[in-house]
């Protein structure tokens, strides 16, 4: 299952809006230039992303508060079966996120376990 993030989506506490955590390309606010503005998402359906401006130390303690809250809701967008254009957004709790990751790797896992290696005696 291929997890298309525009730039890997993190959730911020507060309103259910997700932050671009790989969005390198912060500019400063042009009224405030303490500010720095980032492209955050929200998790409500059909949404378009937009512009919020927050100075460093909020975005650092935002990021902190999230990290903890296992309850915040993370949105990814995948990609649509049969098709290479249309994507749909999955917003879930992290918790669920964390249990589908281990899954998927456990299931990785078994999969190399059964296979043979010629050679390795199996």
């Amino acid at each position: 299952m291929k997890v298309v993030a525009l730039a890997g989506l993190v959730t911020l506490a507060i309103g259910g809006i997700a932050i671009a955590a790989g969005d390198q390309g912060t500019t400063a606010a042009a009224s405030d230039p303490s500010k720095v503005c980032k492209m955050v998402a929200s998790n409500q359906p059909n949404s378009k992303p937009f512009e919020m401006c927050m100075t460093k130390a909020e975005w650092d303690a935002k990021a902190i508060a999230d990290a903890k809250d296992a309850n915040r809701i993370i949105c990814h967008y995948e990609d649509e079966p049969g098709t290479r254009l249309r994507s749909r957004k999955i917003c879930q709790p992290a918790s669920a996120w964390n249990a589908r990751t281990a899954g998927d790797r456990e299931q990785v896992e078994g999969l190399q376990m059964k296979t043979c290696v010629p050679g390795a005696g199996c």
